[in-house]
């Protein structure tokens, strides 16, 4: 499928040389692999979990909190800035560095000794990871035709089960065996394991964060036209950073308008009071808190962009494919990712298998069923695509049937072999229409804004899954004593999903055909010729 994927990227049209028939092949391997340590890192808290609560004295909805709503807030505020950054810089170099903040931050997470400090060490995670899909998915793009991409991205993605997989299986291994090996060593006695897999798994990244750093810009050698912004792309970054979070925001809107103004005050007082009310009725003030300042950050961004960047916003938020397909896939995002990380705690607590013993078994599986299954999604995509540009939704619709029924095996069965049965089937459909996504959105925007929409696209995906997913099912479990119902209570999104899919049915065709006919009619300048 690799070598599928790379045929005619090699030589793109409107290039000033052809690339080295191998390269294109060595970029996808490097950003597959940052992927794999994105999700190792992102997801190792999950087979900590047990071992964090017993030592730092914290609930399930905590551990939602840190592994979910955490990540998402950081994500929403740095992430679409983070996207326009990219489009105005190196996109590899920015990615390296990236990489090497979350690493780096990783690590530093096996120094925490408190929930707050273990916070502020997952909040170095997030920034860092903003940078990984924006870049990540622009350069691919870069260096791959459009009936090369979901392939690419397919290739690309299988790094997210691969992540998984090593973290549940690096976990395991850790857990079970870390007391004997640091018995040998005097200054890491007393050392808990869960920390010392946080430096196992943060330090790698920095290492290939170096060679990612060296890869070319595939921008750099296309005639077709690329925005440079006017003075430092950080200058801007910040200030786009400083445009989605009050009280500079609301200095921002008051540049663009009294109306602009108005209206971001009233959004920023409504998710205020919105988000007091649901802390007043949970208890959870940082969860509700994060997700209020998360989703004011999406508002404020979209704002920003309607005025900034006219053509960028009409081929985003306001173009109706991009809503349905965000709306629809963060509900099944939200539902997978949210059974995904439970997964884990519930065959401990059920089945009282060791965490080296359930690592191990969960994280062979995840690697290789969820491996697969985004090869096949990506695969199906391409062939589909030819025929039918909505190959994405019609994929995403038969992956979120083929898994529900897994998934309720899955937390009712009293078997453990079923359990790793139904897991598996989970498993290979849980993403496997991701590779699809990522290619769609890229279809609907211009070439100078592909880091910007795939960034708008995946941290709108994020922020509600991640923000939601965890949490919710934590608290249901932790309110109803039930793991397994706060788990399959999740699929009563299911509805929301299915309908905007539906929707988007009727105008992704309509939305791909006129995306130049609508940026021009926006104001967009000079029309880039390069897919």
């Amino acid at each position: 499928m690799l070598q599928q994927a790379i045929d005619a990227g090699s030589t793109r049209p409107g290039t000033a040389r052809p690339y080295a028939r191998w390269y294109p092949a060595y970029v996808l391997i490097l950003l597959a692999l940052a992927n794999t340590f994105n999700y190792l890192d992102r997801n190792i808290i999950s087979i900590l979990a047990e071992a964090i609560k017993a030592d730092l004295k914290v609930s399930d909805a905590q551990i939602g909190f840190l592994n979910g709503t955490i990540f998402a807030a950081l994500y929403a505020i740095f992430g679409m800035p983070m996207g326009r950054l990219a489009d105005r810089s190196n996109q590899p170099r920015l990615m390296g560095i990236g990489l090497s903040l979350w690493s780096a931050m990783t690590a530093f997470s096996g120094f925490a000794s408190s929930f707050a400090m273990l916070s502020l060490a997952r909040v170095g995670v997030s920034v860092g990871e903003a940078t990984a899909n924006p870049c990540s998915h622009a350069i691919i793009a870069g260096y791959f035709q459009p009936v090369q991409r979901a392939r690419a991205y397919a290739v690309y993605l299988a790094g997210i089960f691969l992540g998984m997989g090593c973290a549940l299986a690096i976990g395991g291994v850790v857990l079970h065996n870390w007391a004997a090996f640091s018995a040998q060593f005097s200054f890491l006695q007393g050392t808990p394991a869960w920390k010392a897999t946080f430096w196992i798994c943060g330090i790698p990244g920095l290492i290939l964060a170096l060679l990612i750093f060296r890869v070319p810009d595939p921008r750099a050698a296309q005639t077709a036209a690329v925005t440079v912004s006017k003075g430092s792309p950080w200058i801007g970054f910040l200030a786009d950073v400083a445009a989605v979070l009050p009280p500079t925001s609301f200095f921002a809107a008051a540049r663009r308008g009294r109306g602009v103004l108005v209206w971001n005050l009233i959004a920023g007082a409504g998710l205020a009071a919105l988000a007091a009310t649901l802390s007043m009725l949970t208890g959870d003030w940082q969860q509700w808190t994060a997700l209020g300042f998360a989703t004011y950050a999406v508002f404020a961004f979209a704002q920003m962009i309607r005025w900034q960047d006219k053509p960028l916003f009409a081929l985003t938020f306001g173009t109706r494919s991009f809503r349905y397909l965000v709306i629809g896939m963060s509900a099944i995002a939200c539902i997978h990712n949210a059974l995904l990380f439970w997964a884990v705690p519930y065959l401990l607590r059920t089945f009282k298998i060791s965490a080296a013993s359930g690592g191990v078994t969960m994280g062979i599986i995840l690697a290789l069923a969820g491996g697969l299954g985004i090869a096949a999604g990506g695969y199906a995509a391409d062939v589909i695509r030819r025929r039918d540009l909505r190959a994405s939704i019609w994929i995403t619709l038969t992956c979120m049937a083929a898994a529900m029924p897994a998934a309720v095996v899955m937390f009712t069965t009293g078997d453990v072999d079923t359990f790793y049965v139904a897991f598996t089937i989970f498993a290979f459909f849980h993403n496997a229409w991701a590779a699809s996504s990522a290619a769609v959105i890229q279809e609907l925007v211009l070439p100078r804004m592909r880091a910007t929409g795939a960034g708008s696209f995946s941290m709108l995906i994020i922020v509600s899954n991640f923000a939601l997913g965890p949490y919710l099912v934590g608290k249901v479990s932790t309110v109803t004593g039930s793991l397994a119902f706060g788990s399959l209570a999740m699929y009563a999104l299911a509805p929301v999903g299915i309908y905007c899919l539906l929707r988007a049915v009727r105008t992704v065709p309509a939305d791909i055909a006129d995306r130049e006919a609508r940026a021009h009619a926006r104001g967009e300048a000079q029309l880039a010729t390069s897919l």
